[in-house]
């Protein structure tokens, strides 16, 4: 599943996997190509908010979270 994830995020566009191709793997029809470029790594930047304000929220009933049936 990591693996997966990680070609997911390259940032080369033609390098990611195609939704198709993904139900392929899942199924496990196919593999995918080993990821060799890592540099999307560095893109990702952890924030220290500066001030959390809370929000009020309301409740979310089961019913309405899974949608209709």
């Amino acid at each position: 599943m990591v693996r997966i994830a990680i070609s997911c995020l390259q940032r080369n566009l033609h390098k990611r996997p195609s939704a198709s191709m993904l139900v392929k793997v899942f199924d496990g029809l196919m593999d995918l190509e080993p990821v060799a470029e890592y540099s999307f790594l560095n893109s990702i930047h952890e924030e220290t908010p500066q001030e959390i304000i809370p929000v009020a929220s309301s409740t979310i009933i089961p019913s309405v979270l899974s949608g209709p049936r």
